[in-house]
């Protein structure tokens, strides 16, 4: 089981690699280069510290009950441990994309569609703000020709990490409205999009990845501490 634990180990952090989200392009949503960081609701300061958070993260244990519920219950634990790897990692970014939407004031992911990488003719000629969100955002894990989900094997993933680790949304909250803070009487401009893309990529992401990945690294440890897990 390591074995398979640390091939899809090596696939997943190869697969995240330059995208991160789903996308449907919206073609009736109106243009909103107009529309300025702050009108957007901040996230109420309170006491939170990420590291805090990620180390609890690190350091739970995932029973077998837990991996059966995060596959939606389709497979028993045996057969789903390793997978789960790639669908934790899949469904984080689906939060993720889904908090960077509300950030930014666009509408949730849609149904997913055929993937088709996006050229930079189609980038340059995005009518709006969130059609250039949709096509930076695009993610052949989440769509018709993904290898290795369907589109319902998703949610029952989130709804398990919302439940068992709510601070994995509270994070991409917060982080996204730093973004959004730093630009102050900016516009939801395609620099916003761009340094919002980046900051989950280059500075969340790989903490939430690290973290997950110890989790379940430990899950031998976790085991030979309670067999009946």
């Amino acid at each position: 089981m390591r074995k398979i634990l640390a091939i899809c180990l090596c696939l997943a952090t190869y697969l995240h690699t330059g995208s991160t989200s789903s996308a449907n392009i919206s073609t009736t949503a109106p243009p909103v280069d107009s529309t300025r960081v702050d009108a957007f609701p901040t996230t109420p300061s309170s006491p939170f510290n990420m590291d805090e958070e990620l180390a609890k993260i690190a350091t739970s244990c995932l029973t077998h009950a837990d991996h059966e519920q995060l596959s939606g219950n389709f497979m028993k634990h045996i057969h789903v441990a390793g997978f789960n790897y790639l669908l934790i990692t899949e469904a984080v970014d689906l939060i993720a994309n889904t908090e960077m939407r509300a950030a930014l004031g666009f509408s949730p992911p849609g149904p997913w569609t055929k993937y088709e990488k996006p050229s930079a003719d189609e980038l340059k000629s995005a009518y709006t703000v969130e059609e250039y969100f949709d096509l930076k955002e695009r993610s052949i894990n989440r769509s018709l020709d993904s290898l290795f989900f369907f589109e319902k094997n998703l949610p029952p993933a989130v709804v398990f990490l919302d439940n068992r680790f709510p601070a994995i949304r509270t994070i991409c909250k917060r982080k996204f409205q730093e973004v959004l803070q730093v630009n102050l009487g900016g516009k939801i401009d395609r620099k916003l999009v761009d340094d919002i893309i980046f900051e989950y990529n280059n500075h969340i992401y790989p903490k939430f990845n690290d973290a997950i990945s110890k989790m379940l690294r430990a899950r031998d440890e976790c085991y030979g501490n309670n067999e009946s897990l």
